[in-house]
């Protein structure tokens, strides 16, 4: 306890004379150098430089923030297969487009822009998008093997 005691009367007493100095010999600081100093106004220049003309039209047609390209906006979005899935004795390919909510659609059912789904089976799914084509998606290369009671 009496260590504890006189570290504390050293600190204190330590304090009092970091006081009584400044009180003798500090300065408060000048508040004519804590005055906002006045700025040069800063602009855009009025015209980019030649140089840059040509990156700005390939800036404009990239959009490399993410942004979807001016012409690309107005199409419709692309249906994607997502997977299949089984209810019951039923199975329904999952698609998926940018914005949209997920489609589930039966073997002969149609997708939200149109196409056709026409044969679902465990592990394959083949349909034609809104223009005609057709296409075919193979979930897994190497099926995993089904259970015993299952279609």
């Amino acid at each position: 306890m009496r260590l504890g005691l006189q570290r504390t009367l050293l600190a204190v007493a330590g304090a009092a004379v970091g006081a009584l100095a400044f009180l003798a010999f500090g300065t408060s600081p000048d508040p004519a150098a804590a005055a906002p100093q006045p700025q040069a106004a800063w602009r855009l220049p009025a015209e980019p430089p030649a140089k840059l003309e040509a990156s700005d039209e390939v800036w404009k047609k990239r959009s490399p923030w993410g942004a979807a390209p001016a012409a690309e906006t107005a199409q419709a979005p692309a249906w994607l297969p997502a997977g299949i899935v089984g209810a019951g004795n039923a199975a329904y390919a999952v698609f998926v487009a940018a914005g949209q909510p997920e489609a589930r659609v039966r073997s002969g059912g149609r997708l939200p822009d149109g196409g056709k789904v026409l044969r679902i089976s465990r592990s394959h799914l083949s349909w034609v998008d809104a223009q005609g084509a057709k296409h075919e998606y193979e979930l897994l290369a190497d099926p995993l093997p089904m259970p015993m009671n299952t279609p």
